[in-house]
């Protein structure tokens, strides 16, 4: 069984005035607990594999390898694609990428998640129907479990958490929970990403001093936005409780691997 995660090419304004470049914090998750239960993954870093190509087009800034330079990335053999799909800015792009995907890898499986694809599920599978699956919130389980099901070439469409059409008919899965213990959560794949292109790039969010990694410190969005068009991504606050484990064992990883100097407690969905 083969996984591939792909983190598309960042998509900003052509107004921007910077373009902060950040590790893709969920995929690398994703990644460690597919790793954690023995399935093969090959991460596809867009930003991280290659920041120097901007392409400025139709008042949009694209940083990052281009569609056919992904398409080429991808192993012939894969068994699932999944594509990350964080913010609607990204879904015109992430769509196309989608699009050109299927054109190479007609009988494979493709997946997406994201903060887009759980806020906006069925506009996402209509506006894309080379897309089979999409996954609704943290996607460590959901990912391993489709994967183990189609492993054992077991329908996967019993899985929590998931959301397709079939026969015009948009399905969702009963909801998978929330995952409670965190600090058994898989840490972050970062040995399969080009880590050291976001290291030095000196551009993450905010001030740069230095060698930054973020540490995801809630597991979901901390604020509660009225106009917020995914109210799903909020902080379950129970999940707080039990985590600083796993934030120690991340903060002396990457000190004593990585060099770090800075640490950015960051809230993220998967």
């Amino acid at each position: 069984m083969h996984v591939t995660l792909i983190s598309p090419a960042l998509v900003s304004s052509d107004a921007s005035f910077s373009i902060p470049m950040t590790p893709p914090l969920g995929l690398a998750y994703i990644a460690g607990t597919l790793l954690k239960n023995s399935i093969d993954v090959t991460v596809i870093d867009a930003i991280g594999e290659d920041s120097n190509n901007i392409v400025r087009e139709g008042g949009y800034i694209y940083q990052g390898l281009t569609i056919e330079d992904v398409i080429l990335r991808i192993p012939s053999n894969t068994s699932i694609i999944g594509v990350s799909c964080m913010f609607t800015q990204d879904w015109p792009y992430t769509r196309r990428l989608i699009q050109n995907i299927r054109q190479s890898f007609p009988e494979t499986m493709i997946i997406s998640g994201g903060e887009h694809i759980t806020a906006l599920l069925e506009l996402s599978l209509r506006e894309c129907p080379e897309l089979d699956y999409c996954v609704l919130g943290e996607g460590e389980e959901t990912m391993t479990d489709i994967a183990l099901h189609v492993n054992d070439r077991k329908s996967i469409e019993n899985v929590d958490g998931i959301v397709f059409i079939r026969d015009n008919i948009c399905i969702q899965t009963s909801p998978r929970k929330r995952i409670r213990v965190v600090d058994e959560i898989a840490l972050p794949a970062w040995d399969l990403f080009p880590i050291e292109a976001h290291l030095s790039s000196k551009n993450s969010h905010g001030v740069s001093r230095g060698r930054s990694m973020p540490i995801l410190s809630t597991r979901g969005c901390p604020y509660e936005c009225t106009f917020c068009s995914n109210p799903v991504m909020m902080v379950d606050y129970g999940l707080l409780v039990n985590q600083a484990l796993s934030l120690m064992k991340s903060s002396i990883i990457y000190v004593n691997t990585m060099q770090i100097i800075l640490i950015s407690m960051i809230s993220q969905w998967l």
